[in-house]
């Protein structure tokens, strides 16, 4: 169970950065990602 939690939490921060340099011009999400 620790295991698939750490692995859907790094998951979820790839997804998170991926979308942070999609939406760059955002300013708001690229700040939350850096």
């Amino acid at each position: 169970m620790k295991t698939f939690l750490a692995i859907l939490l790094s998951f979820a921060a790839l997804a998170l950065m991926a979308f942070g340099i999609h939406t760059d011009s955002n300013g708001l999400v690229s700040s939350a990602v850096a």
